[in-house]
C-alpha cells in the first residue's frame, strides 16, 4: 500500500478556481464574457463526481499555463521567482492528478493556501484590511478542506462546508453591490448547494454525538472494568464474556440485563457478539442497542431498545418490520432452503445483504448474485447487476462468500469460485453512488475461509485461507496439503485490489494445515490475526495406500479397477494412479515426485518435518491501521493449541496453550536410529513401524497457558511466562 492510499478524497470538489484561470480580464468582449462563465460554472460542473480527475487534470494544466505566462511577463525578480514556485507546483499537481488523483487534489490545494497566505501579505501592505481577512477565510477553509484529505471526520466536513456557506454568501453581496448578476446569481446558488450538504452531515453528527459507537470511543471513556458473569446454566466462563466481536466493541453489564429482561441472546458461543448487534452510550451511562433478528421463515426485522442506567430498566424492544427478499430483482425466484444469504448492519443501523441463487446444472445455467444496500441519504434501496457465477456448491447456502458494510455506506462482496478456483468481488462506493464491475482478486487458488474488514479511506482489507496443492494424483484428492494465509487491499482510489500478500508462507517442504482463524480490532484499528496450524494428516493415509499397492498387488488391482461401473474416464484416471505408484522405487523417489521437489533431502529430515503424529503450533500477525501493511507475524509457540485473541484496556491480547510432548522428541529419536533403506522398508511396509515399539512411558506430558499482548505503540509482542495449568 502506497502513501497515496493515506489520503482520502472528499466527498465534494473543491478548489480556488480563480487560480486556474488568468486574472486579468481579456482584451475582446466576448473572451471577457467567457472567462466570467467559466468561473461561475466551474463549481458547478465539478459537482458530478465522476469528472472528478479529469476536471482536476484540466484546471491543473491551466493553472500551469496561467501561471508560465505570468512568469513570461514578470518585471522584477521577486514576481519571476513567485510565478515561477507557482508554475512548478500547478505542474507537480497534474503529474500527481494523472498517477495519484488525491495526491494531485493535495498538492492542488496546499498551492492555493500558499497563494491566499500570499494575498494576505500584499492586501496587508496595502491596507486593505477587507481583503485580508477574505483571503484569511480562504486559508481556513483551504486548510480544513487539507485536513480533510488525511482524516475524512464529519466534524471537518461540517466546519469546512460552513465556511464556504460564508465565503460565497459574502462573495454573492460583494458580486451584486458592483452590479455583477451573473457572478451574483452563481455565488448565491453555490452557496445554498454548501448549505444543503451541511445539512446533511449535522444529521449524521448530531446521530454521533448522542449515539457514539462505543467501538470508535477510546477506551478510557468506557467504565467498564470487569465483564459480565453469566448464568450457571449457559455452560461458559465468565472470561468468555470480556472477549468482543472485530469492531463491536467491550461487553457492557448492562447486555447481560437485556437477555433478562427481554430474552435477547446478544452473543455467540464462542463468546463474541454478533456481528449484526451495535450499542451506543451517552455521556450519562444510558444505552441504546440496535440489532438485526430473523426467523425461521427468513423475516428479518430491525430491533432496538432503550436502556436507564438509573433505574437499570431495558425498554421493551422495537421491531421494525424489513420487506428484505423483494428489493432483489430475481426475488420471486428465491427457493429459501437452497440459497445463500449474508446480512450486515453498520453501526447507523443501515442494512445490506447479498443473495447467491444455486445454479441450474441441468440446463447448463450458471448460479446468481446480488447485493443490495440502504441509502439513508437517499431513504431508498440500491442494488447492484445480477452476477453470473458458473462456480458455486450444488446446494447455493453451501457457497464461500462474504460481505461487509462500513459506516459511510460503502459495501463490499466477495465470493469464492470453485470451478474458476477464483477469488470474485463487487464493491459499492457511497462517493460515487455506483458499483463496480467484478474484480478478481487472486486466481488458481483453493479457499476454504475467507474474511473482510473495513479500513481507512473507505477500503477494505480481504483475508482468505487457502490450500496450496503439491499434486492432485487421485480421484481428485489432495495430496501434499500446505495451508497459505493471504490477504489484498481494496483501495476506493485505484477501485482495484492490491496483489495478494502471504501472511504465512509456506514451507517448500513442510506440509501444514491452518486451522480457523481468530481476529481481534485494537483502538487503535489494528486488525490481530492468530491461528494455530496442525501436521497434514492426509500424507498418512496415502502412505497406506502405497503399501498396499507394493506388498500385495493384486489385491490393489482388485480394489482399484473391480469396480463393475467403471466408466472410461475414471479408468483412465486410476490406470494414472497405479502408473505413479509403479513408478516409485524408494520413499525418497516418492517424495520427489509426490512435491515436485528436484532439491537435495534427507529422509529423515521429511520425516521429522511431516510427522504425523507431530506437534501443533500457535502463530499470529498484525494488519497496521496506518501504514495498510501486515507485520509482527510470529511464531508464538511450536508446541502450542487452542487460540484466542481478546481485548484488555483496548490492547489485544493473545493466549493459547502451550504442552511439553515428549512423545515428540522419542519420534525423532526412533527416526535417527535407522538407515534410509530400513525407513524405505518400514514406509513400504516390509517391516514394523519404529512408533509401534516405542515404550509408554516416555517422559511426563506437560500443558502451559501462555499469552503475548500486542503494542500498538511500539509495534511488538510481549509475550508473558508461561504459566502452568
Amino acid at each position: 500500500m502506497n502513501n497515496n492510499d493515506l489520503l482520502r478524497v472528499p466527498d465534494y470538489f473543491h478548489r480556488e478556481y480563480e487560480n486556474d484561470l488568468p486574472k486579468q480580464e481579456t482584451e475582446t468582449e466576448y473572451t471577457s464574457q467567457a472567462l466570467r462563465i467559466a468561473k461561475v460554472g466551474l463549481p458547478f460542473i465539478a459537482l458530478y463526481q465522476p469528472f472528478g480527475r479529469a476536471l482536476a487534470s484540466g484546471l491543473g494544466t491551466a493553472r500551469t499555463l496561467t501561471n508560465f505566462s505570468q512568469c513570461c511577463t514578470a518585471d522584477d525578480f521577486q514576481k519571476l521567482s513567485w510565478s515561477v514556485l507557482q508554475t512548478c507546483l500547478a505542474l507537480a499537481s497534474v503529474v500527481g492528478t494523472v498517477f495519484l488523483h488525491p495526491m494531485g487534489m493535495f498538492i492542488t490545494t496546499f498551492s492555493d493556501i500558499a497563494e491566499n497566505s500570499h494575498g494576505i501579505y500584499q492586501a496587508m501592505a496595502d491596507g486593505e484590511m477587507s481583503a485580508a481577512a477574505k483571503q484569511t477565510m480562504r486559508v481556513a477553509n483551504n486548510s480544513l478542506y487539507l485536513a480533510l484529505m488525511l482524516s475524512g471526520s464529519v466534524q471537518l466536513q461540517l466546519a469546512s462546508l460552513a465556511l464556504q456557506v460564508i465565503i460565497e454568501g459574502s462573495s454573492s453581496i460583494e458580486e451584486f453591490n458592483k452590479g455583477n448578476i451573473l457572478e451574483t446569481v452563481g455565488h448565491l446558488g453555490m452557496s445554498m448547494i454548501r448549505m444543503n450538504q451541511s445539512y446533511h452531515r449535522l444529521g449524521i453528527l448530531q446521530e454521533d454525538l448522542s449515539h457514539q459507537p462505543v467501538s470508535q470511543r477510546s477506551v478510557k471513556q468506557i467504565a467498564v472494568a470487569e465483564p459480565a458473569s453469566p448464568r450457571a446454566d449457559e455452560g461458559a466462563e465468565p472470561s468468555d464474556f470480556a472477549i468482543s466481536g472485530a469492531g463491536q466493541g467491550k461487553w457492557h453489564p448492562a447486555l447481560e440485563l437485556l437477555e433478562e429482561q427481554h430474552g435477547e441472546k446478544l452473543y455467540q458461543s464462542h463468546g463474541s457478539f454478533s456481528e449484526n448487534f451495535h450499542y451506543y452510550e451517552d455521556s450519562s451511562g444510558n444505552l441504546k442497542g440496535v440489532w438485526l433478528c430473523e426467523d425461521q421463515n427468513w423475516n428479518f426485522t430491525v430491533r432496538s431498545a432503550f436502556y436507564n442506567s438509573q433505574t437499570r430498566v431495558w425498554s421493551q424492544p422495537i421491531d421494525q418490520p424489513l420487506d428484505l427478499l423483494s428489493h432483489f430483482s430475481f426475488g420471486s425466484e428465491i427457493d429459501r432452503k437452497d440459497v445463500f444469504l449474508e446480512l450486515q448492519m453498520d453501526s447507523f443501523g443501515s442494512v445490506s445483504a447479498m443473495c447467491i441463487l444455486p445454479a441450474d446444472y441441468c440446463l447448463d445455467q450458471p448460479g446468481l448474485l446480488q447485493v443490495v444496500t440502504f441509502d439513508q441519504v437517499k431513504n431508498a434501496w440500491i442494488s447492484s447487476p445480477q452476477t453470473p457465477i458458473s462456480g458455486i456448491p450444488y446446494f447455493a447456502k453451501n457457497t464461500l462468500a462474504a460481505l461487509k458494510a462500513d459506516d459511510f455506506g460503502n459495501v463490499t462482496a466477495v465470493w469464492y469460485d470453485s470451478k474458476a478456483n477464483s477469488l470474485e468481488s463487487i464493491h459499492y462506493e457511497k462517493g460515487r453512488e455506483s458499483w463496480s464491475p467484478v474484480m478478481t482478486i487472486d486466481s488458481g487458488i483453493h479457499v476454504n475461509q475467507i474474511h473482510l474488514f473495513p479500513i481507512s479511506s473507505g477500503g477494505v482489507v480481504a483475508i482468505w485461507k487457502e490450500e496450496q496443492v503439491s499434486q492432485n494424483i487421485f480421484f481428485e484428492e489432495k495430496i501434499g496439503i500446505r495451508g497459505v494465509i493471504r490477504s489484498s487491499n481494496y483501495s476506493p482510489i485505484e477501485r482495484s485490489w492490491t496483489s495478494p500478500f502471504d501472511i504465512m508462507k509456506p514451507d517448500s517442504l513442510r506440509l501444514r494445515t491452518i486451522k480457523d482463524l481468530h481476529f481481534q480490532i485494537d483502538s487503535y484499528g489494528n486488525i490481530v490475526m492468530v491461528w494455530e496450524e496442525e501436521p497434514a494428516r492426509d500424507i498418512l493415509e496415502f502412505f497406506q495406500i502405497v503399501q498396499c499397492a507394493k506388498n500385495d498387488p493384486k489385491e490393489f488391482d482388485e480394489w482399484l479397477f473391480g469396480d463393475d461401473d467403471l466408466d472410461d474416464e475414471d479408468y483412465k484416471k486410476k490406470l494414472a494412479f497405479k502408473n505413479f505408484l509403479d513408478s516409485i522405487h524408494s520413499f525418497e523417489d516418492y517424495i520427489r515426485k509426490m512435491m515436485n521437489y528436484k532439491g537435495s533431502i534427507s529422509v529423515k529430515e521429511f520425516l521429522k518435518l511431516n510427522d504425523p503424529h507431530g506437534d501443533y503450533s500457535v502463530a499470529g500477525s498484525v494488519f497496521d491501521a496506518k501504514t495498510g501493511s501486515w507485520s509482527n507475524t510470529m511464531l508464538f509457540s511450536s508446541h502450542g493449541r487452542s487460540p484466542k485473541v481478546e481485548l484488555t484496556s483496548g490492547k489485544a491480547l493473545v493466549s493459547w496453550l502451550s504442552y511439553n510432548d515428549p512423545s515428540t522428541a522419542a519420534n525423532e529419536k526412533a527416526i535417527d536410529q535407522y538407515t534410509d533403506q530400513e525407513i524405505d522398508d518400514i514406509m513400504f511396509g516390509r517391516c514394523e513401524d519404529p512408533y509401534e515399539d516405542m515404550d509408554d512411558e516416555v517422559g511426563e506430558y506437560k500443558e502451559y497457558i501462555q499469552s503475548a499482548l500486542y503494542d500498538p505503540e511500539t509495534k511488538n509482542w510481549v509475550v508473558d511466562s508461561p504459566l502452568s495449568v
